[in-house]
């Protein structure tokens, strides 16, 4: 487990948590959308972030972050701590823990393409062959899209579990929009596909 998880875990702990969990999260999306075989927008996002639970006498506290550095981290598990003893002083109605998780297992899925390893340029592709192959006489508009999720996840608790994993998702779609005077019918296909691994 790495130090960061480490550290915050004895720091839930430490500030006096029964019980507490850290989650990670580190997301990638890739979308591309194409009018009439013409790009419309193509994006690509990032975006990071941990949570931290902690909690006490039967109330939770909770904080969360960005910066990936220990010391915020075992702030935010201090924080989380000091949150579930307010609650608790506060008076809030106990809740009581149920199947807290402690085991370490490995699970493997099959992914025979990884999104990751094929370049943009033949994402935008695809979504373009979409939109020019539902062209046609009667067809006023066509649409292609690709869309592309990759989530990374750590979780781990003061009870000994710990589990990784990634998800991968993949959406392509194309839509046609046919017109014969003021009269239009629109059909659109959409195919998923997902993949993922949860690891130690």
């Amino acid at each position: 487990m790495a130090d960061p998880f480490s550290a915050a875990l004895r720091a839930l702990e430490s500030a006096g948590a029964t019980f507490g969990d850290l989650r990670t999260e580190d997301r990638r999306a890739f979308a591309v959308r194409m009018a009439n075989g013409q790009i419309e927008n193509v994006n690509e996002m990032r975006r990071s972030g941990w949570g931290v639970r902690a909690f006490v006498d039967g109330a939770w506290g909770y904080a969360s972050g960005t910066s990936g550095k220990a010391s915020d981290l075992i702030a935010a598990a201090k924080k989380a701590t000091a949150i579930a003893k307010a609650n608790v002083a506060a008076g809030v109605p106990k809740t009581k823990l149920r199947g807290i998780p402690t085991g370490k297992k490995t699970y493997r899925a099959i992914c025979r393409i990884d999104p990751a390893d094929i370049g943009g340029e033949e994402k935008v592709s695809l979504a373009r062959e979409l939109c020019n192959a539902i062209a046609g006489e009667r067809i006023a508009s066509t649409l292609g899209f690709y869309n592309e999720a990759d989530q990374r996840c750590e979780l781990a608790n003061t009870a000994g579990a710990r589990v990784a994993w990634r998800e991968v998702r993949v959406r392509l779609g194309a839509q046609a929009i046919a017109q014969e005077g003021d009269r239009q019918e629109m059909a659109i296909e959409i195919k998923d596909a997902s993949g993922g691994w949860e690891f130690i």
